[in-house]
């Protein structure tokens, strides 16, 4: 078990010893601690050597404090998978609750913390694993991006829209659990059940979400068509995002309270998350799917073969590997008489 004492948040850094481990220390932790200095390197922030690992830019006390959490709280070699992951999945929580402790204010800590893992199989064992925490701002209302404008749609909730563009809570960052079974689903046509799992957590809290208001952004027509392009879709013209209304219902139904529509596609939509990941809804299989965590990354996405796929089951998500289906085509024979 992670043990972690919340009434000293600090105590637990002593045990790391390693000198890059205590520069961390020494340059983030120290001084927010006694200064309250969440950024003290600026934007340039501080290139630092990682044990077995290559050299990553650290720019706050929140990437510092995630990546020494990492190397204090490793799981056993003796655990079997399953149980390293239920280890990893309890850490995550407790390094969020340390992060309520040590910042209580909800508006200068991340909204979310997160894990990245590789498994090998072989061995049963969570090979390599990384804890970080993300810190971002919402979209300013009509900004600049490089495909263009920005400009706020409104508020969808209960199927009517609203101009209220006040975000009520943070931006969610949703990810999906991996299915137990694919007998146990009530969905038979998704098709494999993938393995892979991951978490929902923010504040500690593995979250399910009753609230389905969504506040919608949207690229000008110009803009539409250039990111569209971009990542390999074909943006139907001139779609107004308020007739768009049946699929971003759909997309709420996620968790997701603020997305940034690209633009319709048949049978679905493109849209960003406030954190940038691009995802394709497609109303004909209800799912959606995540294409890569920015534009860049959806546009070097390989094209054909299985397909990572989201639904919503009992109010939560979960993941499908959608393999591709095979095409028959019966042709008449015609014979000569």
């Amino acid at each position: 078990m992670v043990t972690w004492d919340r009434n000293n948040p600090y105590i637990w850094l002593n045990n790391l010893k390693e000198p890059w481990q205590r520069r961390l220390i020494r340059e983030f932790v120290e001084p927010f601690r006694t200064y309250g200095i969440i950024t003290p390197f600026n934007e340039r922030g501080r290139r630092v050597p990682l044990t077995d690992f290559r050299p990553i830019l650290i720019f706050t006390i929140w990437d510092a404090w995630s990546i020494l959490w990492t190397y204090a709280y490793p799981p056993s070699g003796k655990m079997k998978l399953k149980t390293q992951i239920d280890y990893l999945m309890r850490s995550l929580e407790c390094l969020a609750e340390s992060l309520i402790t040590i910042q209580p204010n909800q508006n200068l800590r991340p909204s979310t913390v997160n894990i990245t893992y590789s498994r090998e199989t072989q061995k049963g064992i969570a090979v390599k694993y990384m804890m970080g925490a993300s810190v971002r701002c919402r979209v300013p209302m009509n900004c600049k991006t490089r495909f263009g404008e920005l400009f706020r749609i409104g508020t969808l909730g209960n199927n009517a829209w609203t101009t209220d563009g006040t975000p009520s809570e943070t931006c969610r960052f949703i990810h999906a659990h991996s299915f137990p079974t694919q007998e146990s689903s009530t969905i038979e046509d998704k098709g494999t059940v993938s393995q892979v799992p991951a978490c929902a957590v923010q504040n500690g809290k593995t979250l399910r979400y009753n609230n389905n208001s969504i506040l919608v952004d949207a690229f000008g027509k110009s803009g539409r068509s250039r990111i569209g392009a971009f990542i390999g879709f074909k943006i139907l013209k001139d779609s107004d995002p308020k007739e768009l209304t049946s699929y971003i219902t759909s997309v709420s139904e996620f968790g997701f309270n603020h997305i940034i529509i690209i633009g319709e596609i048949y049978s679905g939509i493109v849209f960003l998350d406030c954190y940038g990941r691009v995802f394709v809804w497609e109303d004909e299989g209800q799912m959606v799917f995540p294409l890569g965590g920015s534009p860049e990354e959806a546009s070097k996405r390989s094209i054909g073969g299985d397909k990572l796929g989201w639904f919503v089951e009992n109010g939560n998500v979960y993941m499908y590997i959608k393999k591709p289906q095979p095409c028959f085509f019966q042709f008449d024979t015609i014979r000569g008489t």
